[in-house]
């Protein structure tokens, strides 16, 4: 029976999940100016809880690639976001990824790449990304 209900659990979660990234891209990514980076401490909760659920077995690419664009327009965030970003790409299978979302993550890890005057990863993030 509490395997029914993590699995209910669980189910609830990742719909939960959905609604929260919907809530952030509308909110924050496409505000103009882009308020992204007031979503670093949601996204950090909803990801700490899909660990507790999931431990290892499973990473959520898209809300570490939010988190990693987030991260990355934080002074001082420039690991952890190259972390963020890692995991993610790291976990990408053709069927659990927007194409949109990774273009514009890529775009934006780009510029930190640049920022960080580390250009020859900045071009093959932009490479990647047309």
């Amino acid at each position: 029976m509490q395997l029914a209900t993590r699995s209910i659990f669980a189910r609830t979660f990742d719909y939960c999940l959905g609604l929260v990234i919907e809530a952030i891209i509308r909110d924050f990514q496409y505000s103009t100016p882009t308020r992204i980076v007031e979503a670093v401490g949601p996204l950090t909760v909803v990801l700490s809880t899909f660990r507790t659920i999931y431990g290892n077995q499973k990473v959520d690419v898209v809300p570490n690639l939010y988190l990693a664009v987030a991260l990355s327009k934080t002074a001082g965030e420039e690991a952890r976001a190259l972390e963020a970003y890692k995991l993610a790409t790291d976990n990408i299978n053709s069927l659990n990824i927007p194409k949109k979302n990774l273009i514009w993550a890529m775009a934006n890890i780009a510029h930190l790449f640049r920022r960080l005057n580390r250009i020859p990863e900045a071009e093959e993030q932009e490479r990647l990304a047309r």
